[in-house]
């Protein structure tokens, strides 16, 4: 995914739209076909590479110069997708911290009480 956004810097870059066509036909190779070596995780692709794929055949067929933001919708759907890994991974991490943390906690404080050291003056709150 990383990757794809960085290229996709790259493309909206180019000022040449024959670099524009011959760099979405290499990102199509790499990041959007089916045997893609490093296929990104869409959903439904016609609805967002035919676009971009529609973009380069127009241009090459009739010149009709490719928009530097044709890549935006991919980009959009690369961030989001990296955003919801990323998330995740911070949840699970997180919860694990979290977790720890609880289970340090409930045995302090069963240890506190077994030592004498704690008082229970009301049932909510421990007093030291």
């Amino acid at each position: 995914m990383v990757v794809f956004w960085e290229e996709a810097q790259i493309f909206a870059k180019l000022t040449n739209d024959d670099d524009r066509e011959i760099m979405i036909r290499e990102m199509y190779d790499k990041f959007l076909s089916n045997e893609a070596p490093i296929e990104l995780n869409l959903g439904d692709k016609t609805k967002i590479v035919s676009p971009v794929m529609n973009a380069a055949h127009e241009y090459r067929e009739k010149g009709v110069l490719i928009p530097t933001t044709i890549l935006d919708a991919l980009i959009i759907h690369v961030c989001e997708d990296m955003m919801d890994v990323f998330c995740r991974y911070q949840l699970q991490s997180g919860w694990a911290v979290i977790e720890k943390e609880m289970f340090d906690a409930k045995k302090e404080f069963e240890l506190m009480t077994q030592a004498g050291m704690l008082s229970l003056t009301d049932e909510s709150t421990p007093r030291i």
